[in-house]
């Protein structure tokens, strides 16, 4: 009977990623590649398209809640520059906000909302439902 310090099943391929410090994680000699997909199991999996369009009912609830939003603003004497202090946002993003060249997530929508002393409210279309 042989003795070896061998193991039985030897695995033919490490597939964990090493992590080097200045370089990232790499994977095995699989040169990165600048592409939407990931990566499983060394093999590169596409990502699914997103679409970032959004439908005739979202635009026009982004349009109505931001056209309260900018009165209130106006009413209220705050500057597009003062607003964007106070949310401690980029110069000029509620600009782009407020034309519609970028919209606001959830988070910056209820914060914009608080620094004007709004509040959302969440009502049924009609009031038979």
């Amino acid at each position: 009977m042989s003795t070896s310090s061998k193991p039985l099943l030897e695995p033919e391929y490490q597939t964990a990623p090493t992590i080097e410090p200045s370089m990232g994680a790499t994977y095995d000699s699989v040169p990165p590649k600048r592409s939407l997909a990931i990566w499983v199991n060394r093999v590169e999996v596409p990502r699914k398209a997103h679409s970032t369009a959004l439908s005739q009912t979202e635009q026009v609830f982004y349009k109505e809640i931001i056209a309260k939003l900018v009165v209130r603003r106006k009413h209220l004497g705050i500057s597009q520059e003062e607003l964007c202090s106070t949310l401690g946002v980029s110069e000029g993003l509620v600009n782009k906000w407020e034309s519609g060249v970028k919209l606001p997530g959830c988070f910056w929508l209820m914060c914009w909302c608080i620094s004007l002393g709004l509040k959302l409210t969440i009502e049924p279309k009609d009031s038979a439902e």
